[in-house]
C-alpha cells in the first residue's frame, strides 16, 4: 500500500476509534441519568433550541467544526505520513 494511503487509512481509523470512544461515553452517561432525567432535559432542550425559529448561528458553527475536523484530518495524516515513509534511495 502506497505510504500515503496507509497515512489516510491510518488517520480515519483513529478517527473512527475516537469517535466511537466519545459516542458511547455520551450514550453511557444519558442511561446514568435515568428516564426522568433524561426526559426533562430534552424537554429543555426542545425549548432552547427547537422552540423558537433560528438564526444560522448553529449551522454556521457546525460548518466551522466540520472544517476544523477536517484540517485535524488531514495535518494527522500529514505526520503519519511523514513517519511511515522511506528514506529517499541512495542517502
Amino acid at each position: 500500500m502506497e505510504h500515503r494511503t496507509l497515512s489516510r487509512v491510518l488517520s480515519a481509523a483513529l478517527f473512527a476509534v475516537l469517535a466511537g470512544a466519545a459516542s458511547h461515553r455520551f450514550a453511557e452517561k444519558q442511561r446514568e441519568m435515568g428516564k426522568d432525567a433524561f426526559l426533562a432535559r430534552q424537554e429543555q432542550r426542545f425549548d432552547r433550541f427547537y422552540a423558537e425559529p433560528g438564526n444560522g448561528r448553529p449551522q454556521y458553527w457546525a460548518a466551522v467544526f466540520t472544517a476544523g475536523l477536517f484540517g485535524a484530518y488531514e495535518l494527522l495524516a500529514l505526520g503519519i505520513h511523514r513517519l511511515i515513509r522511506r528514506p529517499p534511495e541512495g542517502s
